[in-house]
């Protein structure tokens, strides 16, 4: 049988070689103050070589609650106990037991108390245990926020790119979705699950434009850097068993770590399950495409574990793998991936590994707000690699695109002419 400290998830488990009796009932003495002095030895050998222990006891005594325990039973009175005792057992005076028999039933008596004491110290040992996991067990943890992307958050705001429309969803409920005509339909069974679980004055619906973006913090901690042409709906205020947020774009979130609640992010395509990581999420991967059977969810996982789950089907992922996730079809697919580039765009940097010039321009054309013309097929299939400022101007990338690649790029007030 397993230690009683091992089964409470204090000790570590190396105590299992110990007997179950040595440690408790070594502990309970210490606990009670009837310790012998080679008991007391023998315990603060057991502190020598076991840290863990020195570290229990030092808590244990320090709780007020116990030491009232301590306090009570060592105050109780033997000789008057073994008198009630005796009163009631024996109230025929006619069948008072002999000398034997009141010697043996004393012995019955105060053995019967000492246990009783070591079961009540036992109890509490279990509270406290109890105390301390749950304490432990619901502890959030914010994720921590690197220097980079402190400053990814700064240069946002004073280039004038961090910006969103906010709105109470009591406000625009008449639109009867999550949020304009444009939303997918996939979405209306996300938003009535978090409709149930939340009041509609307490949730809220940010929407950035083409060429904005905007960081948020939810109310645990998790920090969520929201794309251009994105929407998330998130309640300002968890409840006790749920932290969902509903997504409709590009976002990448860095979660606080709460085990006892789960952060679910619903979308078009699928519920991506966390507890505490950072991921990159894309709802609108193949968005160009006008068949809605090859669109798909993309979810990228840097750090952490995540699962993914679309029309019941669940798939756990590892860091460096993208899901892609299709409702239509009912379909995960899980490949490997460079993170960099996902990452990258969260520190405010624009990063391509061997991309096409067309594919590129697809993300700068939004981003800097332009129309761009290619003259000519080939130069829509030049590939490229290189890392740029997010923040920067979009004339000095331009030059430094027209450099890289070979091409003439001439930049006008709303257009982009490549050739």
């Amino acid at each position: 049988m397993y230690p009683l400290f091992f089964k409470m998830g204090i000790i570590h488990k190396s105590y299992i070689i110990m007997e179950q009796n040595n440690i408790n009932i070594l502990v309970s003495k210490y606990l009670l103050g009837t310790a012998t002095t080679e008991e007391l030895s023998a315990l603060k050998q057991l502190t020598l070589e076991y840290p863990h222990i020195a570290e229990l006891l030092k808590k244990i005594k320090e709780e007020d609650g116990l030491s009232k325990h301590y306090s009570e039973y060592m105050e109780v009175d033997k000789e008057k106990a073994l008198s009630h005792f005796k009163e009631k057992m024996y109230i025929n005076r006619e069948n008072i037991p002999t000398e034997e028999t009141t010697q043996r039933n004393t012995s019955f008596f105060v053995l019967h108390s000492y246990l009783l004491r070591i079961a009540a110290v036992v109890l509490c040992l279990i509270a406290v245990g109890a105390g301390w996991w749950y304490k432990d067990y619901t502890k959030v943890t914010p994720p921590e926020i690197a220097q980079e992307v402190q400053k990814a958050i700064e240069q946002s705001k004073v280039s004038g790119k961090n910006m969103a429309r906010v709105e109470t969803l009591s406000d625009i409920i008449q639109e009867k979705s999550m949020g304009d005509n444009e939303s997918p339909q996939q979405l209306a069974q996300a938003y009535e699950i978090i409709q149930e679980n939340y009041n509609l004055e307490d949730l809220r619906r940010i929407t950035t434009v083409h060429d904005r973006e905007f960081w948020v913090t939810l109310d645990d901690g998790t920090l969520v850097h929201l794309n251009y042409n994105s929407k998330i709906i998130y309640p300002e205020k968890f409840g006790r068993n749920h932290r969902e947020v509903i997504l409709d774009g590009e976002a990448y979130f860095m979660v606080a770590k709460d085990r006892s609640r789960k952060f679910i992010v619903h979308t078009p395509d699928g519920e991506v399950t966390v507890h505490g990581t950072e991921f990159h999420v894309n709802t609108r991967s193949n968005v160009q495409n006008a068949d809605v059977n090859k669109a798909s969810t993309e979810v990228v996982l840097v750090k952490g574990s995540v699962s993914v789950t679309s029309n019941s089907n669940e798939q756990m992922m590892r860091p460096g793998q993208m899901a892609s996730l299709n409702a239509q079809r009912s379909t995960i697919n899980i490949t490997n991936v460079d993170t960099e580039p996902y990452v990258a765009w969260n520190l405010g940097e624009f990063s391509f590994r061997e991309w096409t010039m067309e594919k590129v321009m697809s993300i700068m054309a939004r981003w800097y707000n332009r129309e761009v013309i290619f003259k000519s097929n080939e130069a829509r299939n030049v590939k490229i690699s290189g890392d740029y400022d997010r923040y920067d101007d979009v004339v000095p990338i331009m030059e430094s695109l027209e450099l890289v690649t070979g091409l003439k790029i001439t930049v006008k007030s709303d257009k982009i002419y490549i050739e």
